[in-house]
């Protein structure tokens, strides 16, 4: 057997009779989706059981070795799609990408430390592939390292790199060339990312040749200003001749409802950080405090409009609900680590094509 992940979803919940009959846990989520006028999950191609990317996202813990389940990701309100189990367990500090527990000692240099961090960091994610897909898995997953230019000039463009220009060495690969967007033809290539709090599209589908695709953007709301949801999706109409009609996508977990305050309100377009147009009506709560004003900015939204307008409709966009910023779950968060209530940690995303092989 190849690996453990499932080739596709095949635990079809439209027919859950809870989806019209909610509890009122599921109720909040569905009155998120209607606020927020994100596409409805329900009719999307992942509720109908449809060939879509597979999308595993690894839960990362505040600490204790107790065993840790990893599972799919999916609002916790409407339970996993994927059966944890199925995905394995591991009983070290969990997935914390990003040690907390590496002492600077007198003699060791900054880059000292740096190295022992990013070592431990590489030994977990070892250890968490070979834990849910084998030594293949492991061979075949490709790292993205996000592209961090733009956040100082917004006039950057995106970078674009492929996992299939890598060979495989036996080791999963940390890609050192920065970028926001992953993809690969090679249906057995997985390719990944270490986010906390920005959410991640994940795509799979076919160009117009019948050749398959899939891959990832990084859509934090740095990446979305500068418009890099549009350069990536212009590249996979353009050079890899794909109607976007063809492809489906999943808006991974991330900071629901991340607020900022601002010298400018992000709707006049007057903010460096704040350019682009779709803060108009993906920036929600606007309040004037003092001199600033205060808002929340919604990465799932935009992403969702970005798509819509290069050609998906709603059918096509499965948007996960889950908030990584909410204290009591699992998921790293820049944010809570930032108020002291988690530990600077990172969580890991993979993405495999629905057609790779078992």
């Amino acid at each position: 057997m190849k690996n453990e992940l499932p080739p596709r979803n095949t635990n079809i919940m439209s027919n859950n009779e809870n989806l019209n009959s909610p509890n009122e846990q599921q109720r909040s989520v569905l009155d998120q989706f209607e606020k927020k006028n994100w596409p409805d999950f329900r009719d999307s191609w992942f509720m109908k059981g449809e060939a879509g990317p597979v999308v595993v996202t690894s839960v990362a813990t505040t600490g204790g070795r107790v065993p840790l389940e990893l599972a799919g990701s999916m609002s916790p309100a409407w339970g996993q799609p994927w059966d944890a189990k199925a995905l394995g367990r591991v009983s070290t500090i969990g997935l914390n990408l990003m040690p907390n527990d590496l002492k600077k000692l007198p003699n060791e240099s900054q880059d000292d430390i740096r190295t022992a961090r990013r070592d431990t960091a590489g030994m977990k994610v070892n250890r968490f592939l070979e834990n849910i897909g084998g030594h293949e898995l492991v061979n075949d997953t490709v790292i993205l390292k996000p592209q961090i230019d733009h956040y100082k000039d917004r006039t950057i463009p995106g970078n674009i790199v492929s996992a299939d220009e890598l060979e495989r060495t036996g080791e999963y690969i940390e890609d050192q060339r920065p970028a926001f967007m992953i993809y690969s033809r090679d249906p057995n290539r997985v390719v990944g990312i270490r986010p906390a709090d920005c959410p991640t599209v994940a795509f799979s589908g076919h160009d117009r040749d019948g050749n398959p695709i899939h891959g990832l953007m990084h859509a934090g709301w740095q990446d979305e200003d500068a418009g890099f949801l549009e350069q990536g999706l212009d590249f996979l109409a353009g050079e890899q001749n794909v109607d976007i009609a063809d492809l489906n996508f999943t808006i991974g977990p991330g900071g629901v409802n991340f607020d900022y305050k601002r010298p400018h309100d992000p709707r006049d377009g007057e903010d460096p950080l704040f350019t682009h147009g779709g803060w108009k009506t993906r920036t929600t709560d606007h309040e004037k405090v003092g001199d600033n004003t205060k808002f929340v900015i919604d990465m799932h939204g935009f992403a969702a409009d970005r798509l819509k307008e290069a050609g998906a409709d709603d059918s096509q966009i499965f948007v996960d609900s889950t908030d990584t910023t909410d204290p009591s779950g699992g998921h790293a968060s820049h944010k809570l680590a930032s108020q002291g209530k988690k530990p600077p940690m990172r969580d890991l995303v993979l993405v495999s094509s629905p057609d790779r092989a078992a």
